[in-house]
Order: structure tokens, then sequence, then C-alpha cells
């Protein structure tokens, strides 16, 4: 049986990429679930997306803690010693692993607490980084059932994924080469993994209703920006098609640390004309900018690369997609049905996919098309949503039986 009433956790909500997980929680809702927010703590960090920021008013957080959470331990005091037997168990540094371990317990109470107060019955964390510690801790301490998302390699989120993942109902991976490193180096049992893509709004996200009359090529990749992300690629790239004398124009959205370095990549390569930083823009602003776009871009070399949501996004907004062989941008986009595939890290490659795109009208017209068909088909949060809740609901049934 599905769960009725779930706590979604998102982690230091909220934040420019958190869309795409707060929409899967909407989906949930839409299917009929009580969804109750839940976060860490609350990020600093400005965030573009109203919905996002109007959700935050409703979001409880773990952190800081409150005496009535303490006070909680009172009905769990002979779970304790399973609770410290799990963070005894913990690796890392050990005076770092000692203060987090307080930190971990702290918060696995404030949340016992929340679940009995608004009677959830199964927890689904978009982590499984040290939250996932405290999703398996509450578990432990008289909780609810959980559920994990991994978003990209098993390395990019800590170490003892065993012990988080251990009696998790299900976990659910970015991507097939995730879903096998959870079998493989977290143990988990075949039937308790199923990857997942990221929940887009189709009908947000969706193609500009006449074709395009001529003029350069307009490119446009959303990605934070961030060394990972590929973005020193992309400007290598940009200045050899420029010196080829294709006619573009580029967009960068997204914020990030590395801002100053692509600036000063873009001056020396002379590139101040045809590349454009936008920053951090919310999602309508996105779509609109996707809808007066010919070709999205992705030069993504990263550990933890999973399904990026503006992937989902592109697609879903009828566009031709370039990305690299990186996590799982392979089961997203099949080389020349729904775009190109290049090497992480080859400008010449990607210079050379970004031609073919260009001087191909009809192969931009057919592979936007099988892009837009397979987003409705399969990225719909509607349809994450439905698919995620079924198998916790086939699991819960299973272990029940």
């Amino acid at each position: 049986m599905r769960p009725a009433r779930v706590g979604f956790l998102i982690p230091e909500f909220p934040q420019q990429t958190h869309i795409s997980w707060w929409r899967v929680s909407e989906g949930m809702r839409l299917a009929g679930a009580h969804v109750q927010l839940l976060s860490t703590r609350r990020t600093k960090a400005p965030c573009p997306h109203p919905q996002l920021r109007r959700a935050a008013e409703q979001t409880f957080y773990l952190w800081p803690p409150s005496l009535d959470d303490l006070r909680t331990v009172v009905g769990v005091v002979h779970r304790l010693p399973s609770a410290i037997e799990y963070l005894k168990s913990l690796k890392g540094p050990r005076g770092i692993q000692r203060l987090k371990t307080i930190a971990l317990a702290l918060a696995a109470l404030r949340l016992l607490r929340i679940c009995r107060l608004q009677e959830l019955d199964h927890l689904f964390f978009h982590s499984c980084a040290d939250a996932a510690h405290v999703a398996a801790l509450c578990r432990i301490l008289g909780g609810p059932a959980y559920s994990l998302r991994l978003g990209g390699d098993l390395e990019a989120y800590g170490v003892d994924h065993d012990a988080k993942m251990r009696s998790a109902t299900l976990i659910v991976p970015a991507a097939k080469s995730h879903e096998r490193q959870v079998i493989k180096e977290a143990g988990v049992a075949p039937d308790r993994v199923m990857w997942s893509w990221v929940g887009t709004d189709t009908d947000e996200f969706y193609p500009r209703a006449t074709a395009k009359d001529g003029g350069p090529l307009q490119i446009i990749t959303v990605a934070r920006l961030n060394p990972a992300k590929g973005h020193e690629t992309m400007v290598r790239a940009l200045a050899l098609i420029r010196d080829r004398g294709l006619a573009f124009n580029c967009q960068f959205v997204g914020a990030g640390s590395f801002e100053p370095q692509i600036r000063r990549l873009v001056h020396e390569h002379r590139l101040e004309r045809q590349i454009e930083l936008l920053g951090s823009r919310c999602a309508d602003e996105i779509a609109q900018l996707l809808r007066e776009s010919d070709l999205f871009v992705l030069p993504t070399s990263g550990i933890g690369e999973g399904t990026p949501a503006a992937v989902c996004e592109a697609m879903s907004a009828g566009l031709p997609v370039i990305a690299t062989k990186v996590g799982g941008l392979a089961d997203m986009i099949t080389e020349g049905v729904h775009g190109c595939l290049v090497p992480p890290g080859d400008a010449q490659a990607l210079a050379d996919a970004i031609v073919r795109v260009a001087q191909d009208s009809g192969f931009r017209r057919r592979t936007g098309a099988a892009a837009r068909a397979k987003a409705v088909a399969q990225y719909d949060f509607r349809a994450v949503a439905d698919k995620i809740l079924d198998k916790i609901g086939q699991l819960t049934a299973y272990q029940h039986t």
C-alpha cells in the first residue's frame, strides 16, 4: 500500500537546484499523499524560485533542535543502545566524527518528534549524504520507514553507505550506473533499488510555437558556475567555432564561485560579444530562455553527475542536447536521436558537435522533437512521483507479508 503521509526532506532548502525534487513532492501531493516538507536547515543563499521561497515557510527544519525535541528521548530510552551502536560504527576522522555524531543524534530526535506530531508514515530523503544517517537513526528510535535518493556517484556522498541504506525501504539512484554502485558497493538487494529521473513540469517547459526564421545559432547552458560543469571546455569550444565562421550567441544561466574565472576566460578568447552570463533565473525565466534557444549544451565532467534537471527541462522544451558521456547523461540522450554525446573535457569534439547541429536544420528539428517526446513520456514530475510511490507501496506490502 502506498504511504499516505510522507515526510519529504530536501537538505538546506531552498536552493536553485531544488526545484525538480520539490516538483516531485508536489507530484506526490497530486497523487493523494499528504506531504510535509522537511529540511536539515534553511540555506542563507538566495533562491530565485518564488514557489520554493513560499514552500520554505511551510517546511520543518531539523536544525537547530529545541528543548521539546530533547524531551523526546524520555520515551525512547530502551532504543538508545541500538542508536549508540549505529553512531559508534560510523567511520571518518574521529574528532570531526564525534562532533557530527552529536548533531546527527539531535537532528534524529527532532525528526522523530516531527514525525509523531505530523503522523508521518514514510520519509523520503533526497539525500544519501549525512542527512541519510538522520533518517536511519530516526527509524532505529521508532520513527517511520524511509527511502533515499542518490543523486550521483556514491563516492560523492561520503562513506558508511551500507549503514545508511541497510534499513531503507527503497534506494532511488539517478542513473543505471549508480544503481549498479548501490547494489555492488553498498550491498543493497536489487529489488530495493530503482533508478529514476528527476521531475520536470512538461506543461511549463514546452517548445516554441513557431520555427525560428534564420539568424545566429542561439546556444544555452543552465548549470551552476562550478569547474565540474565544464564551462571552461565550453568557452574553448565556442572560440573554435567562432574561428570557423559560425555565427552564434550563447547564454550561461547559473551562479557560483567560478564566475570570475569564466569571465576572465571569455575575455581571453575575445568572446564578450557572443557569450552572456545571466546569473540565476527562476523557472519561468528559464523556460522562456529555452524557448528562445536552438541548442542546449552541458559539457559537465564532474563526479556525482546524475540525470541533470536542466537537461530534462531542455528536452521538455524541445531542444536538441549536446552533453558529455558522464553519469546518467547517456541514459537520457541517445546519440543522433536526442542530440549528441561527446567526451568530457574535449573542446574539439564539442565544437564539432555544435557545428553539426548548427549546419543541419533537419537534424535539429528531428532531435528536438524526439527530446520533447521522451521528456513528456518519462520526465514529468507526476509520473516520477507515481513511480516512486508505487514502488514504495509494493515493497511495504511485501515486507508485511
